[in-house]
């Protein structure tokens, strides 16, 4: 179904977004923790390494299952600042949901992980952030222009 990477990259890649879903879903566990202890205030200064991480794990996910869900000839058509439109996009879904989540949480648990609107905007930049540095840097918009089907 998916295309492999590269054997050194798809390795390399696989173990990134693995140990990024791995320390978010640990971190988050660990926040819900000590909330239910009332230490909630101990992780604060987690909130921007987490929802950075968030971003990039998902833009990174996605970057990787892109070829396989777009054809070949739109992929190769595609400039290199439009390809970069979808992984931002599913990177602002994400961000949005995560958002979503923990209005649910402070409202039906009061969390109080949305401490303002401020701090909600800046958690959406943040992960927003994550994925333009998978899109920035995703070694696969090379790939995509360097392998053109012939005509």
């Amino acid at each position: 179904m998916f295309k492999p990477l590269p054997e050194p990259l798809g390795t390399r890649l696989r173990r990134l977004i693995i140990g990024a879903a791995l320390f978010s879903v640990l971190s988050t566990a660990s926040a819900i923790t000590l909330w239910m202890q009332g230490a909630h205030g101990l992780l604060r200064h987690m909130d921007i390494p987490l929802h950075l991480l968030g971003g990039f794990a998902a833009a990174a996910v996605f970057a990787w299952i892109l070829p396989s869900i777009l054809s070949p000839e739109i992929l190769h058509a595609l400039p290199k600042p439009v390809a970069m439109v979808p992984i931002l996009g599913f990177t602002a879904l994400v961000t949005i949901a995560w958002e979503v989540f923990e209005y649910f949480l402070d409202h039906f648990l009061g969390t109080l992980l949305q401490l303002s609107t401020f701090d909600t905007l800046k958690d959406m930049m943040v992960g927003l952030a994550g994925g333009a540095l998978v899109a920035f840097a995703w070694p696969g918009r090379n790939r995509w222009k360097d392998s053109r089907p012939p005509a």
